[in-house]
């Protein structure tokens, strides 16, 4: 008898009256146990798992329903009046053969092979240059691309890995040995022989790169260089200078609930600091434009600086100096927090001590230093300067303690700066009607609040560093299975929060503190989902307790002119009289929410593109025709908007127009 061959697993081909399956020449069981090994950590694809042709739709059929295969040698087919026939042996796969080599069907098209296959969860990367250093170290050189096209130089030294922009090489090795060094990879000699291999680098292959701490679109990059992914997937590469010690971990995560997180749920305002510390990864997943921080403020001995450690412990150490735990000082300059923040984007960012701030020394100048750090945290980034690129945008939220408020600082001459600032920094007094300063009360156990004080820093101390990943963790793993839910959750429970606090959302002031307020509440049920907060915490009455406590102490309202003296000086707003808009980047340019603009006679004017009058009034349609809001706004004879060169190279578009020129 002829023998005749049939499509056997992954493309192999059998031979009738054999069982050993003949693979094509460049199927070796070598070369498929590597490409096994290599797509090991991804999802396999069913179609080229089980056949390398697509299979029949009566073969797709029984392989779905799981009903067993046919009887060997047999096939059913559906003959016209809806019976079946019985074909003769062999009939079916002589059949599938003749059709496909009448139709010649491509074979299916296989995943394509990354340039550089994980393993054991990680990236490797092979070296197209290698130099020998004086003592004999060897450092291996690669060169990649990541989804931008910006190039990158791989320089791997033993257990070290490095990854620095390729542009760094440019004009000298200088700036890549600052760079390597930051990365941990000191090179005391030979830096010109690794600068020759990196110009002679010819391949750079795509591969997955993370540039900075914070989402991006593989998961979630943590500032000690741990890439959190979602369950299953390798590891990307980073591109950006680990910090040391913010984020180490000691003791269990079981401990830190029993002896830090499950103490303080009985305490509403202690509970809501906690679920804080939960809040700032979900701003990725909602509307809000800015940051949003809050001013826990007091006397000394309230409890005020406790507090904050016991959040702190939440994410990394908790006890010790500012340069070897997760909180900072504020016992620095403007400069130098600009350059903390992205160290913290998406993560919270508790700040102790404002009285410290540099330039805080008599109260007017004290005052406007704090402004200045409220609207520099807010905005996530610092003000755009001139000749200067912008820098990234970090979001956070951030938390601070002071002895006196802002406000109270300012004074009522600058009830515009006090009224912006609120909106932002939101305050939280601890006043005398709180005689047990952050706890609602002193507990039964503890002959006073010091000791009960004393015995959560004690278990702060050796329990810390695991609730905040673990929950980074499930809202990775949540955002891949289904990012849409992930935000249809979180919204629905900001929107929960500001319905049940009865805010008025025709007021946007009160409605974007409501929403803060909305968003902790949202984080607090997250983490409670995700295992890291005890379902001991009554979250929305921890939230709205914190609203209550803002609120009793609240301000007088806000007029249109305050509000738009207040967007003067917000880090965002560009003045164009002062800045040449050549010079500004087109990413800048469309997503900058308002200008300065003076025309020719002289007139200023803030004005705001018709793209972003909602992000920067929030109630613009309740507020519109307000009498106010129409004596600033300059309309033109058909419609509210006019004209201004705002856009690419002076390119005119539409904005909302308002006269400023009595409020500078």
């Amino acid at each position: 008898m002829a023998k005749t061959t049939k499509i056997g697993p992954a493309g192999s081909k059998v031979v009738r009256g054999t069982s050993k399956p003949v693979l094509p020449a460049n199927k070796s069981p070598q070369r498929k146990a590597g490409r096994l090994a290599a797509s090991k950590s991804e999802a396999p694809d069913e179609s080229v798992a089980t056949a390398t042709r697509r299979p029949s739709k009566q073969a797709k059929g029984v392989g779905e329903m799981g009903k067993g295969k046919p009887k060997s040698g047999t096939s059913k087919r559906r003959v016209r009046g809806g019976g079946r026939s019985e074909d003769p042996p062999g009939a079916a796969e002589k059949a599938i053969s003749a059709q496909r080599v009448k139709t010649k069907a491509p074979l299916a098209l296989k995943p394509p092979k990354p340039p550089y296959p994980p393993q054991n969860g990680k990236v490797m990367i092979k070296a197209q240059q290698t130099v020998t250093l004086e003592n004999g170290r060897k450092i291996a050189i690669g060169g990649l691309r990541d989804e931008f096209d910006t190039k990158y130089v791989s320089c791997r030294a033993g257990s070290c890995s490095t990854l620095t922009p390729y542009a760094a090489w440019h004009g000298g090795s200088g700036g890549a040995s600052t760079a390597l060094r930051d990365q941990g990879l000191v090179i005391v000699s030979k830096i010109g022989d690794v600068g020759a291999a990196v110009a002679k680098l010819t391949s750079f292959p795509r591969a997955p790169i993370v540039t900075k701490p914070g989402w991006s679109r593989f998961g979630f990059a943590q500032s000690n260089g741990r890439v959190i992914v979602p369950d299953g997937q390798p590891e990307p590469l980073k591109a950006f200078s680990p910090a040391s010690g913010l984020l180490d971990a000691s003791g269990t995560l079981e401990s830190w609930i029993q002896q830090v997180a499950t103490p303080i749920s009985e305490h509403l305002l202690a509970s809501f600091f906690m679920m804080v510390m939960f809040s700032a990864s979900l701003l990725r997943f909602t509307n809000r434009a800015d940051n949003f921080g809050f001013e826990l403020s007091g006397d000394a001995g309230r409890g005020k600086t406790t507090l904050q450690l016991l959040m702190a412990s939440a994410a990394g150490p908790a006890i010790g100096d500012a340069s070897t735990t997760y909180w900072r000082s504020l016992n620095t300059t403007m400069n130098a927090l600009e350059t903390v923040m992205p160290v913290y984007a998406d993560m919270p960012l508790i700040l102790d001590e404002a009285g410290l701030v540099h330039g805080a020394g008599k109260r007017d100048t004290r005052g406007q230093a704090m402004r200045e750090m409220a609207f520099h945290l807010a905005g996530g980034a610092v003000k755009h300067r001139l000749g200067e690129p912008t820098g990234p945008r970090s979001r956070l939220v951030f938390v601070l303690s002071t002895n006196r408020p802002i406000a109270s600082l300012l004074g009522p001459a600058h009830a515009a700066e006090n009224d912006a600032v609120a909106d932002r920094l939101i305050t939280l007094p601890l006043l005398s009607d709180r005689p047990f300063g952050i706890f609602d009360d002193c507990p039964p156990a503890y002959a006073s609040t010091g000791a009960f004080a004393d015995a959560l820093k004690q278990g702060a101390s050796e329990h810390y560093g695991h609730a905040l990943p673990v929950f980074l963790q499930y809202l990775v793993n949540e955002e891949a299975e289904n990012p849409e839910r992930l935000r249809r959750r979180i919204k629905g429970s900001v929107d929960r929060f500001v319905a049940q606090s009865a805010t008025d959302t025709n007021d946007g002031s009160r409605t974007r503190v409501a929403n803060a307020m909305g968003l902790v509440y949202a984080g607090g049920r997250a983490a409670q989902a995700a295992g890291v907060l005890p379902r001991t915490y009554r979250c929305l009455e921890a939230a709205q307790a914190a609203l209550d406590l803002h609120t009793s102490h609240g301000r007088r309202p806000t007029s249109f002119a305050d509000r738009l003296r207040a967007l003067l000086y917000h880090p965002d707003t560009i003045d164009l009289s002062k800045t040449d808009i050549g010079s500004i980047p087109a990413a800048t340019l469309k997503k900058c929410p308002q200008f300065i603009y003076e025309g020719r006679s002289l007139q200023r004017e803030l004005v705001v593109p018709v793209e972003q009058i909602n992000r920067v009034f929030s109630n613009w349609n309740a507020s519109r025709n307000d009498p106010d809001v129409r004596q600033r706004l300059k309309v033109s004879s058909d419609r509210n908007t006019r004209d201004r060169p705002v856009g690419l190279n002076g390119a005119e578009r539409p904005v909302y127009c308002f006269d400023i020129t009595d409020l500078e």
